[in-house]
């Protein structure tokens, strides 16, 4: 770049500039055969007014030649074969012409805003260095990044500016968010005492920043003597201080019941250690062996328990000792890499941020700057359930281990797999809403996976359906399907006849059990109408082949269709109904779980049938199709066995409240295998959502009693945001103590809003990802669309920097590091070619 006072002279625009938002001017200096030009796009410019001098941001470049403009001239003399340059001085005609944005006005060494335009024929300068660093807001003493772009500028940082309110550096994969990390933190650790040292923490994943112990052999600095690394493994929390709470913190589906049982247990374990050390045995221990409590709340305690027992993480006493080893101008790395478990990680860092806030608001120890690597550490609505082996459940009600319906895109049926996770999580933002108004109405979060197909041509260009496939909701296509119903996989058999699973089910629907002699005695027995007919005669025969000593008594009956009916009341002897309540277990109006967890798939849709006969009958339509109609009056159970039924026999079933009487009936289909939508549609959502890891990464979901398949969230693997609570309050109450966040990530579109948005700089590498741009710019008013476009055209080692760290958004070049970088072995190429090599 040839270095000149003059860059160029504004001119008029055909727009209406020069104006206060926006001005043009043309490039002197350009020299076409060296090839160098004196103005770039995110350089700045000054001008000289009357008024003070004018700071712009050049915001792009544009080369013309009017030559060139005349198509017709250009293509006619293209046609001879001869070179421009040999018959017309074309270069003489070439010019560039830059547009510029001006910043403020700098005047008596303070920055104003610009109420009057430049004059059209000012000249267009280089700011002087000094000038623009304090225009800039460039501090002497600050934490120096590396040097500004275009210009030979030491970019150093206002410490209190910087961090006052927190910095994310955000940068996709190799863009060098870690070594920009690394550089920031050998300015905190080179600062002197008289300017202001923070102490300084590392959570770092996967290890990366443990090369800030070494030095390259050229530098004069070392850190060895400011840097403490600790590993994860010996990290722990101190089991004494922790109560139910912070237990129930660590598994949120641990219920109200269980942590009040906690909570007197830890009480009453307390007052008999009288003052003396305990662990997580102990606890488990002292659950187990309680005499008052609850069997079955007993089991889930010492399941949830036994799951954080295996962390290795609850001691007697907390390690390590933070008010004695946080120190000023000193730096920890908490290195976790030797950690698999995510769970173990999010725990650690959150227990971590939690005591270093309360120590810091106490003031036990500095000002501290935590920097997060990996910050982003997902997802059905909270009103939705899932069908288990016990039937649908909530969040609340399934546990890790459980089963429950998968389905298998392969064979296309429906298999019980165990529950391998489970996430749960706050959200308050847009959702993704799949409905068609008949058949489904789920909610689901932008990266889950929606199982789906859609419209596709196949190798004769004739429109089909695709495969199904797992498509992100924010992803999904206009017009594609959702699969709703497949049979289940099952070998198992119940040890029941046909007979008596028909009277089973006319029980369930039109029967009732009848107690006597104070409950001492009971018989069931199953009421119908005459006006069933064909049914009537069907019950009539398998009731008494079944049970011949049955006695069937037939009375008239007023009916506002029939005027008057006959209703058939068969009462069950003794015999009978001992073996019938084998099955129901005195619920008459219930499917038995047993037979629904054990029969086969046969003996299901007998049921399905006498059930139907019962209490529903088959609606037939004009275009041929036909529906049931199943009425479960108010018996909100039994419409929910029933719906089960119908998806264990592969039919989609939905259940509608009447308006009129509020009882229920459940529609089924014979033909709807898919739900049909047209367009996804957004929706805002505030509340929890929670998802599933299950084999197949597929099951069977239900909400607002419509029964669809869905797929496990990308995120369904990396465990609850247990640290998202912490980092939402550290970003938006630790201004207040002088704990800073410093964020790290790859992915900002799953950072917390929250906390992105209390992020007072930013600090931007390259990102390329639309949905990362995107949830930049919605959480950021500083951030616009040009400010977007820069962030995706930036080079390796370049960086953006926005928000109050500087006035002004700014690109630097960041400096070259002291310390060495860590490596993770040799590279992709290297280990192949040793691979082939051992294998000759």
């Amino acid at each position: 770049m040839i270095i000149s006072d003059v860059l160029g002279t504004i001119v008029c625009h055909q727009d209406g500039t020069p104006n206060t938002e926006k001005f043009f001017f043309v490039v002197s200096g350009l020299d076409l055969q060296k090839e160098q030009t004196p103005v770039h796009v995110g350089q700045y410019v000054s001008i000289q007014t009357d008024e003070g001098l004018i700071i712009a941001h050049v915001e792009q470049v544009q080369k013309t030649n009017r030559y060139f403009a005349q198509v017709d001239a250009v293509t006619d003399f293209t046609r001879t074969g001869k070179p421009f340059s040999g018959i017309f001085p074309v270069d003489r005609w070439e010019y560039l012409l830059a547009e510029a944005k001006p910043l403020g006005l700098f005047k008596e060494g303070e920055v104003q805003r610009l109420t009057y335009p430049p004059s059209p024929g000012a000249q267009v300068r280089t700011p002087d260095p000094k000038i623009l660093a304090e225009f800039l807001g460039f501090a002497a003493q600050g934490i120096h990044l590396g040097s500004l772009l275009f210009h030979n500028i030491p970019a150093t940082f206002n410490l209190t500016r910087m961090f006052q309110k927190h910095v994310a550096l955000l940068a996709m994969s190799g863009a060098g968010k870690s070594y920009t990390a690394a550089v920031m933190i050998e300015e905190l650790l080179l600062r002197k005492s008289r300017d202001g040292r923070p102490a300084v923490i590392i959570l770092d994943v996967h290890g990366e920043y443990s090369g800030l112990e070494e030095s390259h052999s050229s530098s004069k600095v070392s850190f060895q003597d400011k840097i403490t690394v600790i590993r994860s493994p010996l990290v722990e929390l101190a089991t004494p201080k922790l109560n139910s709470v912070d237990f129930a913190r660590y598994s949120p589906e641990m219920s109200g019941i269980q942590i009040r049982e906690l909570t007197r247990i830890i009480r009453t374990l307390r007052k008999a250690r009288k003052g003396k050390t305990y662990n997580l045995d102990d606890i488990m221990s002292a659950v187990e062996n309680d005499p008052s409590g609850n069997v079955r709340t007993r089991e889930a305690l010492l399941g949830w328990l036994e799951n954080l027992r295996r962390l290795q993480l609850f001691g007697k006493t907390s390690t390590p000792n933070w008010p004695k080893i946080m120190v000023p101008g000193k730096a920890i790395i908490l290195d976790m890499s030797d950690t698999i478990s995510l769970q173990k990680k999010q725990i650690i860092a959150a227990e971590v941020l939690r005591q270093l806030f309360y120590l810091r608001r106490e003031n036990q120890i500095p000002p501290t700057i935590v920097l997060v690597e990996e910050a982003h550490q997902f997802c059905l609505s909270e009103d939705t359930e899932i069908l288990t082996n016990k039937g649908w459940k909530n969040y609340s009600e399934i546990e890790i281990g459980e089963l429950a319906f998968s389905y298998n895109c392969e064979s296309e049926m429906l298999e019980l797999h165990r529950i391998e996770n489970i996430i749960l999580r706050e959200h308050d933002g847009e959702m993704i809403k799949v409905a068609n108004g008949k058949s489904i109405e789920a909610l689901v979060t932008k990266d889950h996976r929606v199982l789906c197909n859609y419209r596709t041509t196949g190798r004769d260009r004739q429109w089909c359906w695709s495969e199904n496939k797992f498509v992100f909701a924010k992803n999904l296509p206009s017009g594609f399907r959702i699969p709703l119903a497949a049979e289940q996989s099952s070998e198992t058999n119940c040890d029941i006849d046909e007979d008596l699973i028909k009277i089973l089910g006319w029980i369930i629907t039109d029967g009732n059990i009848h107690y006597f002699d104070n409950k001492a005695y009971y018989s069931y027995e199953i009421s119908q109408s005459s006006a069933k007919g064909e049914i009537l005669a069907q019950m009539n025969a398998v009731i008494k082949r079944r049970f011949p000593e049955v006695s069937v008594y037939t009375r008239l009956r007023p009916d506002p269709v029939f005027q008057r009916r006959e209703e058939h009341t068969f009462y069950l002897k003794s015999a009978a109904s001992k073996e019938i309540n084998s099955w129901l277990q005195y619920e008459a109006h219930r499917i038995p779980r047993q037979f629904l967890e054990k029969a086969s798939l046969h003996q299901l849709k007998v049921l399905f049938v006498a059930m139907v006969q019962g209490d529903g009958h088959i609606q037939r339509l004009n275009n041929g199709f036909k529906y049931v109609v199943f009425y479960a009056g108010k018996n909100q159970g039994l419409a929910d066995d029933f719906q089960e039924l119908c998806v264990r026999i592969g039919l989609s079933a939905i259940q509608k409240v009447v308006p009129q009487n509020n009882q229920i009936k459940v529609l089924v289909s014979f033909k709807r295998k898919y739900a049909h939508i047209r367009r996804a549609t957004t929706e805002h959502y505030s509340g929890r959502v929670w998802d599933i890891t299950i084999r197949n990464g597929a099951f069977v979901a239900r909400r607002n009693g419509k029964v669809f398949f869905t797929g496990n969230c990308p995120e369904a693997r990396r465990g609850l945001a247990y640290s998202k609570g912490i980092l939402e309050t550290v970003a938006r109450e630790g201004r207040k103590y002088n704990l800073a966040l410093a964020l790290i990530s790859q992915r900002p579109v799953r950072l917390s809003t929250t906390v992105l948005s209390q992020c007072g700089t930013n600090i931007f590498l390259r990102i390329t990802n639309p949905y990362d741009l995107d949830h930049l710019k919605s959480s950021s008013e500083q951030i616009t669309k040009s400010t977007l476009a820069s962030i995706s055209s930036l080079s390796v080692g370049e960086a953006l920097v926005v928000g109050q760290g500087t006035r002004f958004p700014v690109f630097i070049k960041v400096r070259p590091r002291i310390t060495k970088e860590t490596g993770f072995g040799d590279d992709f190429e290297t280990v192949a070619k040793r691979f082939d090599r051992k294998m000759e």
